[in-house]
């Protein structure tokens, strides 16, 4: 089964950009510009891994973060920040990120952590 994915990107471009080169690594990606249906897009289609993007959402990513984290704890989330915003970074990983990328990164280190966040998903028993 294609690994299901949800990006979560303000910067419609780069989200339209990596989805598509995601897709190219047979991934199943859901994309949203910003938080609103993001909790049912999860809930809908069992996202696997959730790739959340701090640099336009800053605060608002933080406390998205922690409702994905209550409300489906199955699902692993990996965040997505500019080198400026380690302080979010770092409440975002005591916030239950399991992983983080600091832009620029190469597609690999994205891949390898979709693979991590998907390995940590499946063990907590939402994919199948």
């Amino acid at each position: 089964m294609k690994p299901r994915i949800l990006f979560v990107e303000t910067d419609t471009t780069f989200l339209h950009n990596l989805a598509f080169r995601l897709r190219e690594h047979d991934m199943h990606v859901f994309e949203a510009s910003a938080v609103d249906g993001v909790l049912e897009t999860i809930r809908d289609h069992a996202i696997e891994v959730v790739l959340l993007d701090l640099e336009g959402l800053r605060q608002q990513g933080i406390e998205l973060l922690k409702e994905i984290r209550s409300g489906f704890p199955e699902t692993d989330v990996v965040i997505i920040h500019s080198p400026e915003q380690v302080a979010l970074s770092i409440e975002a990983m005591k916030g239950g990120a399991s992983d983080d990328l600091s832009i620029p990164f190469a597609l690999d280190e994205l891949l390898a952590a979709i693979r991590r966040g998907r390995y940590r998903s499946k063990n907590s028993g939402l994919a199948g």
